[in-house]
């Protein structure tokens, strides 16, 4: 017995302060600077080598993240030793090294500490640079609330500086959390008006990024050729950037649409596309979302071991960073994995398991998805 199709997901992408230096991720010259940098790193005095860690925080970023919160860290304990106010920018680089590497608890542990360390002395922009990390991290981690308060702390500062596009980028990180509450209409309102503004500075990339969300959110209307539509004219500014995430994400979005609509074919070779994207770029959370969506496939298809296994290697990887909320969404499709080879007991344990973590941080939408699956295989 199949149960009733989850829809899979896709990653909302975190809009305009952090993303935009990742843009290029495997553009040679970024290699190129690295390896010029640790030369000179090697015979640097004290303030030239804390300025070179902050620079090698941020490539890094780009190629090998772990190495970008390694020099992260070191450029926060430097200039620290050097009472230096970019201490506060070594800070934001490693808590986004964090955010790239899926996790959150550390990427929020950082920002707030630089905020309660720093915030009387650092700037509007900056503070609404930290408050719109906090919203997108507090989000993956499931505390919608606290992501809410962040976003609009974020657009209080961004206003007092005049930044109308870190302003747009914010509402669309905010119209994620409405997207993970259900309130789709709320959220596509959001990522429409930062769309216009995003148009009108001509900014490519973040109209790329924006129209994927806004394409994501059709697709959970059930509006597939809207989502087509915006996902498509994503991924054309995308493929003319060169910006891999994000066609990563596309590609597994479209997955998504395609297998809706029982399309094997293209939904297997869109999420294929989509993994080997992930697995170039060492993203591990991206290549976990996607292993998650093949193996939801699969069970939709009744292959049901092969799915399963594909489900265990994803819930592996959610587990070790404790991102609850990727956790709940692999428990629903096991549920579907057992149920579809008859062992309802198994089945029940893990969606009575979404079903609690759901009532812990106020999810709804996945609630819903969790009870759904249990009325089926009762």
């Amino acid at each position: 017995m199949l149960l009733g199709k989850v829809h899979i997901r896709s990653f909302v992408i975190i809009c305009y302060l952090i993303i935009s230096v990742a843009v290029h991720a495997q553009d040679s010259a970024v290699v190129s600077t690295i390896r010029s940098l640790e030369k000179e790193y090697l015979n640097a005095d004290k303030g030239r080598k804390a300025d070179i860690e902050l620079d090698l925080s941020e490539y890094y970023w780009q190629v090998q993240p772990e190495k970008g919160i390694e020099y992260g860290k070191r450029a926060i304990e430097s200039y620290r030793k050097l009472n230096s106010e970019k201490v506060t920018n070594a800070y934001v680089n490693t808590a986004i090294g964090f955010y790239y590497i899926g996790k959150m608890d550390s990427c929020i542990k950082y920002t707030e500490e630089m905020l309660q360390k720093y915030g009387e002395s650092i700037s509007n922009r900056k503070k609404g640079v930290s408050n719109n990390i906090l919203c997108v991290a507090y989000r993956r981690k499931g505390s919608y609330q606290k992501a809410l308060k962040r976003g609009e702390e974020a657009i209080k500062y961004f206003e007092l500086y005049g930044d109308s596009a870190q302003i747009a980028g914010t509402l669309d990180n905010m119209a994620s959390i409405y997207k993970k509450w259900g309130k789709y209409e709320e959220a596509l309102e959001y990522s429409i008006k930062s769309l216009s503004v995003f148009e009108s500075v001509h900014d490519t990339t973040q109209m790329a990024i924006t129209l994927f969300n806004i394409g994501s959110l059709y697709s959970l209307i059930k509006d597939n050729d809207q989502a087509l539509k915006y996902l498509y004219k994503s991924e054309h500014y995308a493929t003319s950037i060169s910006y891999l995430d994000l066609m990563a994400s596309i590609y597994n979005e479209l997955g998504v649409i395609y297998q809706g609509t029982k399309q094997w074919e293209k939904a297997d070779s869109f999420l294929r596309k989509s993994l080997a994207l992930y697995k170039d770029l060492s993203r591990n959370d991206g290549i976990a979302l996607v292993e998650q969506n093949i193996g939801s496939m699969m069970i939709d298809e009744a292959r049901c071991k092969d799915g399963k296994e594909y489900l265990l290697k994803s819930l592996s990887f959610f587990k070790s960073v404790n991102s609850i909320e990727d956790i709940m969404e692999v428990y629903i499709d096991l549920g579907r994995a057992y149920a579809c080879m008859t062992m309802y007991d198994s089945a029940a344990y893990y969606l009575n398991k979404a079903v609690a973590k759901a009532d812990e941080i106020h999810n709804v939408n996945l609630k819903i998805k969790a009870l759904e699956n249990l009325q089926h295989i009762y």
